[in-house]
């Protein structure tokens, strides 16, 4: 299963957080692009494409931990107001995050489908 829905040349993609990813040959390697954000090479394409969607899976595991930990701080009700209410919105922003991913995936379940 593909966390990032490449184009038909494999050089450009959309992952499932809605993160533009991009590779390309640079001489003898291939560079690694994040929302036109040069990140890293890679010996190969087929390394760049790996490395890529692994990019997009840690994007979700440190999305979700970073939810998990604004919730716990939010139930412990021991922030000061103006503090409670940024990890609030933080914590919606990761929430939107979450809705965009599975409506993202909802998309790709209905297309592969037919």
């Amino acid at each position: 299963m593909s966390l990032v829905e490449w184009n038909a040349t494999m050089t450009a993609g959309r992952g499932r957080t809605g993160t533009r990813h991009f590779i390309a040959e640079t001489g003898s390697q291939w560079s690694i692009s994040v929302d036109g954000d040069m990140l890293c090479l890679t010996d190969t394409a087929a390394q760049a494409v790996q490395r890529t969607e692994y990019l997009e899976a840690l994007k979700h595991v440190v999305a979700g931990e970073m939810k998990d930990a604004s919730e716990a701080i939010l139930a412990k009700g021991t922030l000061p107001l103006d503090e409670h209410e940024s990890v609030e919105h933080y914590g919606r922003r990761l929430g939107d995050l979450f809705c965009l991913i599975a409506t993202e995936q909802d998309r790709r379940r209905k297309r592969a489908l037919g």
